[in-house]
Formats: C-alpha cells, sequence, structure tokens
C-alpha cells in the first residue's frame, strides 16, 4: 500500500500505477526463427528442384504417358513456374497441325462428330483448358484419358446414362431420307422364302455387311441389289427425238456429234441398243444409272431450268442430310474432273472455252473443300431462277416422266431430277457404337424393332405398301440402350459411348460422315 501511494494514482477515479514499468518482449530470436525456417524451405525446394528432380513439390507422381517428363525433371514442358499447365504447353506435343480449330482443342470438341460450324457461334464461353478433364498427378496407373461423367455433366447437364436425354432424332420425330423407293418388311419376306432362312436376322446380314470398326458398310448397288435387280431386259418408253424447237430425246448420234463435257461414254455405247422409229427412240437394255437416261434427263434439266450451277454437276437432287454438304461438292469435283480429263484429251480450238471454264471452277471448288476451316455453303447449289412458258413446262416435265419410267420403280424424281439416295445413315453420329458385341447378346430386331419384319417375315400375306417405308428410323431409343447399360451391368459412363477428341491419325473433324 505504502508502494502504491508512493507511485501516485492517474484520472479522476484516482487508478493506481503499476508498481513497476512494462518492458516490451524481445522479438529478435522470433525473426531469427522464421528467416530460418524460410532458408530451410527455400533450401528444401533448392534441393528438390536440382538434386531430387522435384520430387518433392511435385503434385504426385505422372502418369505413365508422362512419365518421361517426370524422370527427367522437365516440368517447364508443362508448367510456368508454378502456374497450373497451359493450352500451349500441352499443345506443343499433341497437335500434329496448327489451325482455328486444333484437334485437341475444344472448338473441335464442337465440331467432331456433328461438323456444325454453327455451334461455334453459340456461346461456349472460352472454352475449357486440358487440366479441366485431364487431371494429372494421380500416380503411374491413373488414365488421364478418362473423363468422369461429373466434368461432362459442368457444360451437358447431365453427367449420367441413367438421366441421358431421348435421342435427338426421335424426339423431334425426324424422319429418314426417303430418296429411295425401298420397303425393310418385303425385302425380308422374300429373303426368308427364297433362301429359306429359319431365323429373320439371317436376312439382315445379306445387305448389311458388317465393318471391323463396329459398323455397316454403306449400302452399294453393285454389292447389294444387282443380285436382284436390273437383269438388262428393261428398255425405255418410246421418246420423241429432240429437234429444231421440238423437245425430246438426244439420239446416240446427236450426243456423239456434240461432244460436250462428259459424253466420252457415247464412244463405247452399242448403236444396236437403239431403235428409231416414226421419230421416237427406244433404248433397250437399260442398265442402273444409265448414261444415256441420265444425260438426256440432264438435258431436260437444263431447258427447264437454264443455267450453270452447281447443281448442274450433279446427277441427284441437292437435299443431301443435314451436315453433308461436303458430300456435294465432293460430286461436283469429280464431275469437273472428269470434264477437265475430256476435254484436256481434245485438240480442237472451239472446246478451249469449256475447259477454262472447268479448270477455274474446279480450282476454285477444290480451295474451298480442301480448307477443313471453311464452312462450306450450300446456297451454291440451289437451281438458276426461272421456269419456261407453262405450256412449254408441261411438254418437259412430261419428257422427264417418260424417261425416267424405269428409274422411278425404286427412285422418286423431283423437280426434274433423280432424288438424292442416302448410303448410309446420318444420325448418332456423335456416338461410338460396335454392333460385334451387342449381336452376342441380343439379335437384330430385338433393338431395331420400328419395323414390323417378325410379323410378316414368315407370313404369306402380303406387305402392305405402306409398311415398312424407307422414312422409318428403325433405330431404339435411348430406353432400350438403358436397359442393359446400367451400373450393374454394362458400362454406363459418358466415355462409353461418347470420344471428346477426333482420332489422332485425322485432323479435327475430317472423319468418317463429318462434314462442314
Amino acid at each position: 500500500m505504502a508502494e502504491r501511494d508512493r507511485k501516485g494514482t492517474f484520472g479522476e477515479r484516482r487508478l493506481p500505477v503499476t508498481p513497476r514499468y512494462v518492458s516490451p518482449i524481445n522479438r529478435n530470436p522470433m525473426v531469427l526463427a522464421g528467416l530460418a525456417v524460410a532458408a530451410a524451405l527455400v533450401g528444401w525446394v533448392l534441393l528438390d528442384l536440382f538434386v531430387l528432380d522435384g520430387d518433392v513439390v511435385s503434385a504426385g507422381p505422372l502418369s505413365t504417358h508422362h512419365a518421361v517428363l517426370e524422370e527427367t525433371g522437365q516440368c517447364t514442358a508443362c508448367h510456368d513456374g508454378f502456374a497450373s499447365a497451359t493450352e500451349d504447353k500441352c499443345g506443343v506435343c499433341h497437335e500434329a497441325f496448327s489451325g482455328p480449330v486444333a484437334a485437341h482443342g475444344f472448338p473441335a470438341h464442337v465440331l467432331y462428330r456433328s461438323g456444325n460450324f454453327q455451334r461455334l457461334d453459340e456461346d461456349h464461353g472460352e472454352g475449357l483448358a486440358c487440366r479441366t478433364c485431364h487431371t494429372e498427378h494421380q500416380g503411374r496407373t491413373a488414365d488421364i484419358t478418362r473423363v468422369a461423367n461429373a466434368t461432362c455433366e459442368g457444360c451437358h447437364g447431365f453427367g449420367g446414362f441413367d438421366d441421358h436425354p431421348e435421342f435427338a432424332f426421335l424426339a423431334r420425330d425426324e424422319k429418314d431420307h426417303d430418296g429411295l423407293r425401298f420397303t425393310h418388311t418385303k425385302h425380308v419376306q422374300r429373303l426368308v422364302k427364297r433362301k429359306q432362312l429359319e431365323q429373320p436376322e439371317t436376312a439382315c446380314l445379306y445387305c448389311h455387311h458388317a465393318e471391323d470398326d463396329g459398323g455397316f458398310a454403306p449400302i452399294d448397288f453393285a454389292t447389294h441389289c444387282d443380285g436382284c435387280h436390273f437383269s438388262g431386259a428393261e428398255e425405255s418408253e418410246a421418246l420423241p427425238v429432240q429437234g429444231p424447237g421440238r423437245p425430246g430425246a438426244l439420239t446416240l448420234t446427236q450426243i456423239r456429234r456434240e461432244r460436250g463435257p462428259g459424253t466420252e461414254w457415247a464412244a463405247l455405247e452399242d448403236p444396236g441398243a437403239y431403235q428409231i422409229e416414226g421419230g421416237e427412240i427406244t433404248k433397250t437394255a437399260l442398265r442402273h444409272a444409265d448414261p444415256w437416261i441420265l444425260h438426256n434427263l440432264q438435258n431436260l434439266q437444263r431447258q427447264i431450268r437454264p443455267g450453270r450451277g452447281l447443281s448442274d454437276l450433279l446427277w441427284a437432287t441437292t437435299d443431301a442430310a443435314p451436315g453433308e454438304t461436303r458430300a456435294l461438292y465432293r460430286e461436283a469435283i469429280e464431275t469437273l474432273e472428269r470434264y477437265v480429263a475430256e476435254l484436256s484429251s481434245r485438240p480442237e480450238a472451239e472446246v478451249h472455252d469449256e475447259l477454262d471454264w472447268a479448270t477455274g471452277l474446279l480450282a476454285a471448288v477444290r480451295r474451298q473443300v480442301d480448307d477443313p476451316f471453311t464452312e462450306l455453303d450450300p446456297s451454291r447449289f440451289e437451281p438458276p431462277d426461272g421456269e419456261p412458258p407453262a405450256d412449254r413446262l408441261e411438254v418437259l416435265v412430261g419428257l422427264v416422266e417418260g424417261l425416267t419410267s424405269e428409274c422411278t420403280k425404286c427412285h422418286g424424281v423431283r423437280e426434274a431430277t433423280l432424288a438424292r439416295v442416302q448410303h448410309d445413315q446420318s444420325i448418332l453420329r456423335r456416338a461410338r457404337f460396335d454392333h460385334g458385341p451387342h449381336m452376342l447378346q441380343v439379335d437384330c430386331l430385338d433393338c431395331h424393332d420400328r419395323l414390323p419384319i417378325r410379323e410378316f417375315a414368315t407370313s404369306s400375306e402380303k406387305v402392305p405398301a405402306d409398311v415398312g417405308g424407307a422414312s422409318v428410323q428403325n433405330l431404339p431409343g435411348v430406353g432400350s440402350c438403358q436397359s442393359c447399360h446400367t451400373p450393374q451391368q454394362a458400362g454406363a459412363d459418358c466415355a462409353t459411348c461418347h470420344d471428346y477428341h477426333p482420332h489422332k491419325d485425322r485432323s479435327a473433324f475430317l472423319v468418317r460422315h463429318v462434314d462442314g
């Protein structure tokens, strides 16, 4: 008390003053300890980087494919300092070509399988970095190419097959291309009877030939149809011969005399197959894609719609399946190549203008098609505007009908042109599917059940004309696939059916059935 009184008080409340002065703690030992720890960490990092090859600061062992980078201490092959791996770093090893749509870039993922450039215009943000889907430093046995469903869900809205939406062609009730007058049901019924087949599925394999990739080869007339159709005994209708001011069919002599581009076939034709009587011409022994019919059909088309657009280079209509514009351009290129080859072999001066036209157009079209990043314009195949007077148009249309009377037994005719035939399915191209293992588990008709094939295959009842037409998409819905692809049975993750990147030996999206 005496000590406190001696020290005194302060404030109105007369608070006592502490009996001894407060001295600050000496911080030097703490600072020295911190510096020692920091120096130890820096030394540890330097030792790791230059002696231990980065084993300490690494997030974990690399996968087998990148292990050599770890063993040789090439961290900078993927990283700049301690930053995450960048797209440019990945591209040094993984891109075999350059361009706006690199094979392993996000735009390639958008275009892959679909080939639809319009999807690039949608709001895809800045895309995804490689590391988003391919996570490294998970150990030697990690498969970094296997993408987790949750990663896909971030963009696609679902990440498991049980949540997969219905296939788009079924959701839209999309019809198949019907340029060919064909019924599966009737053909299977006849094959079953003719070959005395016990299982209707066996009939499917007479036309659908499996390929190594698990799909089926496109249908081809010479391979799949010629055995039953076109014996060579058919003949055309009698048509008026074309003369001055009179529309009609060109004779073999007229075609040989005009020697236009694409008429080289006429030199090899048998004149005995052409009968002219009373100003009318008939051709016997017609064959599939008969050049005389196709040439005359093209001649009538030019009279109905004069002009020299790209559609003039095609034998069929321009209504290709969505996404197959490139196929039209390739057909035009094949025609122009044939024209150039024929015209180049002729010495006459009068063919020079025709040759210059074909050569120039061929070069221009090739430049567009050879650039995989150019969006091809389908409007270039729209037929020219304008038609002849109504009375002349009626005559020309009648000639087209007579000329194609044998063709229309199987083919449609639209706007004086043979309807385009789809040789292969153009849907479900964004997925990978192998028929091989599936055929070991189920029969063809267990999945492809949208046509009443089993109902009529072994029946003596005549198949109605409107049953089993070519426009029916005879493919299963997602529910059929989900019945087997569950977590308890077959694989059900996204990577089971979908690839993220294009095939490594091809460019970004130039794979089969993929188009611009």
